[in-house]
């Protein structure tokens, strides 16, 4: 269900400029998500928002595969390079940092791709659970396709650590 990638990436500049974008944008406060893909029609305003939340409320005004731009903040970072890195292999939709508070679950859901999952920051008590397998990431650099059309959910039962991910939704 989880599948660890031929991908050793920079854990330290993603994580340094996660918390830079996280310190200027700030989550979406009702998704806790930051998106790092919009679409071509998105206005400024919209960009580092408008792929938050669930796609299935998203549509039909906007589908996975209409992300097509990266947000052109991100022009020159690290983060455009991984992304561009996974877009060598892989049809990347929408693309987003997002957080798990401490002690909070995900409830049970189904996704309508599988996705790529690269943790920043985490702890051991930060959990996957995919067809009642469960699964940790630990957040060292490594990239991991999930197979999020299975039931699953994830939760961070730390007490005081967030879980933050960067994750990248596959056509």
């Amino acid at each position: 269900m989880i599948d660890t990638l031929d991908y050793i990436f920079d854990i330290d500049i993603i994580k340094k400029e996660c918390y830079d974008i996280i310190d200027s944008v700030k989550f979406c406060p009702t998704t806790n998500q930051i998106g790092i893909k919009h679409t071509k029609k998105a206005h400024d305003t919209q960009k580092w928002y408008e792929g938050c939340g669930s796609l299935i409320k998203l549509m039909p005004r906007v589908c996975n595969n209409d992300f097509t731009e990266i947000n052109s903040d991100l022009t020159g970072t690290y983060i455009e390079y991984v992304c561009e890195e996974l877009q060598k292999t892989y049809r990347i939709g929408r693309a987003r940092i997002m957080r798990l508070e401490p002690k909070r679950c995900m409830s049970l859901h189904v996704d309508l791709s599988k996705r790529i999952h690269i943790p920043v920051v985490t702890n051991t008590d930060a959990l996957m659970i995919i067809n009642s397998e469960v699964f940790h990431m630990p957040a060292d650099g490594s990239a991991y396709l999930t197979d999020t059309t299975k039931r699953h959910t994830a939760l961070n039962a730390s007490k005081t650590d967030d879980r933050i991910h960067l994750l990248f939704d596959l056509l």
